[in-house]
């Protein structure tokens, strides 16, 4: 849930304009790294490292690889905060279904005890019905 918690604070952040989790996130600088390293390369094969056409190939470069690496880490953000709502879903669920089951025991066990509370009342009711009509015979068979 936490983790969960986490993602989802970052998105918000994200949507609310601060952009520094993508950036500074470590998939992100790597295949960043790795294009810049591929074009600066390229360029400085043929020559032109410090042209102006490296530098604009680097910005269309940086922009593009933005554009899909946001729509990756987005997602990656998306999954562990359905994974977070998930969990807090399945512990509501836990917390319900353990709420109803000690709810059923503690009915079980009042039942139970009122049950022996019957049988004893009806043990002494028998009891004291044997010993009057003992008690009666006794006074008959004096009379």
């Amino acid at each position: 849930m936490a983790a969960g918690r986490d993602a989802l604070t970052t998105q918000q952040r994200f949507l609310g304009g601060d952009q520094t989790a993508f950036t500074q996130s470590p998939d992100y600088q790597w295949v960043f790294d790795q294009g810049r390293q591929g074009v600066e390369g390229s360029a400085s094969a043929r020559g032109n490292l410090f042209g102006g056409g490296t530098q604009a190939e680097l910005t269309r470069y940086g922009q593009g690889m933005a554009s899909q690496e946001l729509n990756n880490w987005w997602n990656r953000l998306a999954g562990v905060s359905q994974t977070g709502q998930n969990t807090a879903n399945s512990l509501g669920n836990f917390g319900q279904a353990y709420g109803q089951q000690a709810g059923n025991n503690a009915i079980g066990s009042g039942n139970a005890r009122a049950s022996s509370y019957q049988q004893q009342g009806q043990i002494a009711n028998q009891t004291i019905g044997q010993l009057a009509g003992l008690w009666g015979q006794y006074q008959g068979g004096r009379g």
